[in-house]
């Protein structure tokens, strides 16, 4: 893994986006937990970002598989993930050692039960992996090539594992602009509707 900062040349402005909206919708979405509402969380998510990319984004993530949006300008293909990406260092027990949890995230997600021997790592459908850490308020990317050198396979999933290095911050601790929660909305537009 790299051992100094990863510099990439990105195709995006992202001095123009922003990241007070972006994370404003984070903050709002917060609350939709559970496992049936983390893909729609997601997607309000990316939606978000494609808004407030100052049109250098357009979202096609509820139409294309591997990828969430494409560059309007560059033509190139964006895939977004939620992850931790600011480092955190944790002690070893027994140990004065400490260490840094690497940055993971599933690329791919395969049908349960199927053939662990005929997995292998997905073509490329993106170009870069835009990051947003909802815990810090932070934004990275990370270019599809280094998202390459180190994963796993397991029977379920291929998990990509990263050094800090590998990713480049683009902003962190960004102070949210104050926006009404979404879950009592969505609930009382459901109650609404049936």
């Amino acid at each position: 893994m790299n051992t100094s900062p990863q510099q990439f040349k990105i195709p995006l402005d992202f001095s123009k986006f922003n990241f007070e909206k972006i994370f404003g919708v984070v903050e709002g979405v917060k609350t939709l937990t559970g496992l049936q509402l983390q893909m729609f969380k997601t997607s309000i998510i990316e939606k978000a970002i494609a808004k407030y990319s100052d049109k250098q984004l357009t979202y096609i993530g509820d139409r294309e598989k591997g990828r969430d949006f494409l560059g309007i300008e560059c033509g190139l293909f964006y895939e977004c993930k939620i992850a931790e990406i600011m480092p955190k260092v944790y002690k070893r027990k027994r140990s004065k050692a400490s260490t840094k949890k690497p940055i993971s995230f599933v690329l791919k997600n395969f049908h349960p039960g199927s053939d662990v021997t005929k997995q292998v790592y997905p073509e490329q459908t993106f170009s870069y992996v835009i990051f947003v850490d909802a815990i810090n308020n932070s934004i990275g990317i990370c270019d599809w090539e280094t998202c390459k050198k180190n994963y796993v396979i397991r029977s379920g999933a291929i998990t990509v594992f990263l050094d800090h290095s590998d990713v480049q911050i683009i902003c962190n601790n960004v102070i949210a602009e104050k926006k009404s929660e979404f879950k009592p909305m969505l609930y009382k537009l459901i109650d609404e509707w049936i």
